[in-house]
C-alpha cells in the first residue's frame, strides 16, 4: 500500500468557512475517486500552541499502489477539488509518499 501524506498552509486571510469547507470537500472527493482507499484528514487542533508553527490541514491516503496513486491525480474529481477548494486558499504545501507495509 502507498500512503499519501498532504500538509497544507492556507493564507491567513482564509475564513473558517473556507476551511471547513476545504476538509469537508476532501471526504466527498474520498466518496467519489475509486482509486483512493482509505483517507483521513483535518484541520488542525491548535493543542500544540503558538510555539509549533503546525500546517492548518492535514490529509493521509492510502493507495494499493503507485499506479493507482498516479490515476487519482489526474482523476476530473481531484482536478475539481484542488482548482474549487484548495489551490484558491493555498500558501504552501508539502508532502510524502511511503509504502505501509504493516497489515491494516
Amino acid at each position: 500500500m502507498l500512503r499519501h501524506v498532504l500538509m497544507f498552509r492556507l493564507k491567513p486571510d482564509t475564513s473558517s468557512r473556507d476551511r471547513k469547507q476545504l476538509v469537508e470537500q476532501l471526504h466527498v472527493m474520498q466518496q467519489k475517486v475509486p482509486q483512493l482507499l482509505h483517507m483521513s484528514c483535518g484541520q488542525d487542533a491548535g493543542v500544540a500552541g503558538p510555539d509549533f508553527d503546525n500546517p492548518d490541514v492535514i490529509a493521509v491516503m492510502d493507495f494499493a499502489d503507485e499506479s493507482t496513486w498516479r490515476e487519482y491525480l489526474v482523476h476530473p474529481d481531484h482536478d475539481y477539488f484542488a482548482d474549487t477548494f484548495l489551490l484558491p486558499f493555498l500558501d504552501m504545501t508539502t508532502g510524502v509518499q511511503f509504502y505501509e507495509e504493516r497489515e491494516q
